[in-house]
């Protein structure tokens, strides 16, 4: 995140504590901030809609490891709700069967989404069980991609082309 915010005390530069970055933002801001977060919203909008400035916000999510929990889990919140189980269970098995990622996630994830494959990604870091069930897709299709590059490689059907040459 960067370092602790330093406040001038007496001519002199000391970090911010807890109990003063967590001064510079009132609760209720603090509840509406963490609302807007697990809406959707960008962290830029949620700030401007919570009226809660950049300068606090990032002070107090320094000091304060409960608060940055509380917005990593506002953010995870929104995309759980943004990822309908069916949706990452079509994307899987497309993909296990040889679908490009970006094309499954076209077809079947949520149209809502500035940047669907960087929100997929997110997802499969946030959320453990659907990180697994990727995981063992991309497995399954590279079994599928083995199997056939090996079906190929034993196809007999004259692949030699004979030339005058020899």
């Amino acid at each position: 995140m960067g370092s602790p915010e330093r406040v001038k005390t007496g001519g002199r530069r000391r970090e911010l504590t807890k109990a003063e970055a967590n001064q510079r933002i009132t609760d209720k801001r603090w509840r509406k901030l963490l609302a807007f977060l697990s809406s959707g919203y960008t962290l830029a909008d949620s700030l401007d809609e919570a009226e809660v400035l950049r300068a606090n916000y990032q002070a107090l999510i320094i000091v304060d490891s409960e608060k940055r929990e509380q917005v990593d889990k506002a953010r995870e919140q929104w995309l759980r709700y943004s990822w309908p189980e069916d949706a990452v269970s079509d994307i899987c098995i497309a993909v296990s069967g040889g679908t490009f990622l970006k094309d499954a996630v076209v077809e079947f994830g949520p149209v809502h989404l500035d940047d669907p494959i960087s929100s997929f990604y997110r997802l499969l870091q946030a959320d453990p069980i659907y990180g697994e069930r990727y995981r063992e897709s991309r497995r399954m299709a590279m079994e599928n991609m083995a199997d056939e590059i090996l079906s190929i490689a034993d196809e007999d059907n004259d692949d030699l082309i004979q030339s005058g040459k020899g």
